[in-house]
């Protein structure tokens, strides 16, 4: 913009001037502004249109520099100004902008503030790729979108936007706690009117039985894929089968959890006959092993 200030004098002044519709204005731009400078070839480039909310006014001097060359003469103080026409985006536009970028008819769109700054003529867009995930507790989430204007210039604008669909989700029927294996009698799935784009909401009850909450779930909340993690193999207070191997010394015996873990962790377990606890490997449900230590070291 400082560039422009130096080479163009684009001022916001009173007065009347003509409206642009291109990048570039044009000896027929001129002419349409005074009718003296009629005999300006008309494809003649002049330069460049000002950016909207701006004006590009030619005053005597430069015009006459123009004009000069093509044997036209000007009156002593005429000027010519040049401006963006702008209006404000009416709702009904952005909304089709919308549907066109979401491509799915049966979503619905509610617009709950948007820009009301007057922009330039031109197609109203909206990029699929620059509205965020909504989360389910959501007010609305920001819709960028953009005026392209003069070609190819753009004007930016926004619009806070709620979308929804019927969709099918898992409910939480009852308290979820955290850490706590999911059973099929405590979540349900429920079709309601939902975040349209959340990739997150778990669609089925296979992708949440077994399953275990990062953190405890109201009953009603909607399941979302990111806040489970997977099932413990071994929880506390199980039985478990211990494998003990020590080179070619190998044997098996009888211990319970005293804590819980997933496959890979090292939890603790306690002997059942000496009441002595000792670190073991998870290997999968209702198995750990033991490794490089003598029978004794688990006794």
């Amino acid at each position: 913009m400082t560039l422009a200030l130096a080479v163009f004098p684009l001022l916001a002044l009173a007065g009347d001037c003509r409206p642009v519709s291109g990048p570039r204005l044009l000896g027929s731009d001129l002419a349409q502004a005074l009718p003296e400078l009629a005999a300006l070839p008309g494809d003649l480039f002049v330069g460049y249109s000002p950016a909207p909310g701006l004006r590009r006014i030619l005053r005597a001097p430069e015009l006459e520099r123009i004009a000069r060359p093509h044997g036209v003469n000007i009156p002593p103080r005429a000027q010519a100004c040049f401006e963006w026409p702008l209006a404000s985006l009416a709702p009904e536009r952005l909304l089709e902008a919308m549907r066109t970028a979401l491509e799915r008819p049966e979503a619905k769109i509610e617009i709950l503030d948007y820009d009301h700054h007057p922009m330039p003529p031109g197609p109203v867009i909206f990029p699929r790729s620059s509205l965020a995930p909504q989360p389910f507790t959501s007010n609305g989430v920001m819709w960028r979108g953009y005026v392209q204007y003069a070609e190819n210039r753009r004007a930016q604008t926004w619009a806070m936007v709620r979308i929804s669909a019927r969709a099918t989700r898992v409910v939480a029927a009852q308290l979820l706690r955290n850490g706590e294996p999911i059973r099929a009698d405590l979540v349900k799935l429920e079709t309601t009117d939902a975040p349209a784009f959340d990739s997150q909401a778990a669609e089925t009850l296979a992708e949440v039985i077994g399953k275990v909450p990062r953190r405890t779930l109201a009953a009603g909340s909607i399941v979302e894929r990111n806040l489970l993690g997977p099932a413990r193999e071994i929880a506390k207070g199980e039985s478990v089968k211990v494998d003990v191997k020590n080179g070619a010394v190998r044997f098996q015996m009888e211990g319970r959890a005293e804590s819980s873990g997933h496959r890979g962790e090292i939890i603790q377990v306690r002997n059942l006959s000496s009441g002595r606890n000792f670190r073991a490997r998870v290997e999968g449900p209702g198995r750990v092993s033991v490794l490089g230590v003598s029978p004794g070291g688990v006794q």
